[in-house]
Protein backbone atom coordinates (compact mmCIF):
# COMPACT_ATOMS: atom_id res chain seq x y z
CA UNK A 1 0.00 0.00 0.00
CA UNK A 2 2.53 2.52 1.14
CA UNK A 3 5.39 1.49 -1.19
CA UNK A 4 4.89 3.01 -3.80
CA UNK A 5 4.57 6.20 -2.00
CA UNK A 6 6.88 9.13 -2.43
CA UNK A 7 5.39 12.05 -0.01
CA UNK A 8 2.97 12.36 2.77
CA UNK A 9 -0.69 11.77 1.95
CA UNK A 10 -3.92 13.66 2.60
CA UNK A 11 -5.99 11.69 4.99
CA UNK A 12 -8.73 9.23 3.59
CA UNK A 13 -6.96 9.45 -0.01
CA UNK A 14 -5.87 5.37 0.07
CA UNK A 15 -8.44 2.64 1.61
CA UNK A 16 -9.60 2.43 4.59
CA UNK A 17 -8.13 -0.58 6.62
CA UNK A 18 -10.45 -3.51 8.03
CA UNK A 19 -11.95 -1.62 10.69
CA UNK A 20 -13.00 1.38 7.96
CA UNK A 21 -10.43 3.40 9.77
CA UNK A 22 -8.01 5.64 7.21
CA UNK A 23 -4.17 5.76 7.53
CA UNK A 24 -3.68 4.20 10.76
CA UNK A 25 -0.29 3.11 9.99
CA UNK A 26 2.52 4.16 6.84
CA UNK A 27 1.57 7.90 6.27
CA UNK A 28 3.42 9.24 9.51
CA UNK A 29 4.37 8.37 12.39
CA UNK A 30 2.03 9.48 15.17
CA UNK A 31 2.66 11.66 18.10
CA UNK A 32 0.71 9.68 21.43
CA UNK A 33 0.39 10.48 24.68
CA UNK A 34 2.18 8.06 26.23
CA UNK A 35 5.66 8.63 28.00
CA UNK A 36 8.52 5.46 26.25
CA UNK A 37 9.53 3.06 28.48
CA UNK A 38 8.99 -0.89 29.52
CA UNK A 39 5.88 -2.48 29.30
CA UNK A 40 5.43 -5.43 31.97
CA UNK A 41 5.17 -8.36 31.80
CA UNK A 42 1.72 -9.36 31.66
CA UNK A 43 -1.10 -9.11 29.05
CA UNK A 44 -2.75 -5.87 29.17
CA UNK A 45 -5.42 -4.01 26.36
CA UNK A 46 -4.17 -0.30 25.82
CA UNK A 47 -1.14 -0.31 28.10
CA UNK A 48 0.05 3.34 28.75
CA UNK A 49 3.60 3.19 30.05
CA UNK A 50 4.92 5.21 32.73
CA UNK A 51 3.20 8.18 34.32
CA UNK A 52 6.33 10.54 33.39
CA UNK A 53 9.28 10.61 31.33
CA UNK A 54 11.54 12.49 28.44
CA UNK A 55 10.30 11.25 25.46
CA UNK A 56 6.83 10.98 24.04
CA UNK A 57 6.00 7.41 22.03
CA UNK A 58 5.61 7.60 18.03
CA UNK A 59 3.14 4.55 16.52
CA UNK A 60 2.31 3.19 13.41
CA UNK A 61 5.51 4.20 10.97
CA UNK A 62 5.88 6.72 8.19
CA UNK A 63 5.93 6.12 3.84
CA UNK A 64 10.00 6.29 4.25
CA UNK A 65 9.99 3.13 5.99
CA UNK A 66 9.41 -0.42 4.96
CA UNK A 67 5.97 -1.63 5.61
CA UNK A 68 7.58 -3.98 8.57
CA UNK A 69 7.13 -0.68 10.32
CA UNK A 70 3.67 0.04 9.53
CA UNK A 71 2.24 -1.62 12.50
CA UNK A 72 0.39 -0.53 14.99
CA UNK A 73 2.26 -2.29 17.43
CA UNK A 74 5.78 -0.61 16.20
CA UNK A 75 6.81 2.23 18.51
CA UNK A 76 9.67 4.39 18.58
CA UNK A 77 10.06 7.77 20.62
CA UNK A 78 11.39 11.25 20.60
CA UNK A 79 11.61 14.23 22.75
CA UNK A 80 8.70 16.61 23.02
CA UNK A 81 10.13 19.53 21.01
CA UNK A 82 10.90 17.72 17.92
CA UNK A 83 9.75 18.15 14.55
CA UNK A 84 9.75 16.23 11.92
CA UNK A 85 8.10 15.82 8.52
CA UNK A 86 7.28 12.94 8.98
CA UNK A 87 5.30 13.36 12.42
CA UNK A 88 1.73 13.79 12.77
CA UNK A 89 -0.76 12.99 15.32
CA UNK A 90 -4.68 12.22 15.19
CA UNK A 91 -7.25 14.34 16.78
CA UNK A 92 -10.21 12.07 18.43
CA UNK A 93 -13.19 12.52 20.22
CA UNK A 94 -13.44 10.59 23.90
Amino acid sequence: MWSDIESSQPVASLKANELGLYDMSGNLVEWVADWMGSYGSSDVTNPTGPASGTEHVLRGGDWTHASSFHEVTFRTSSYPNSRDFIYGFRLCLK
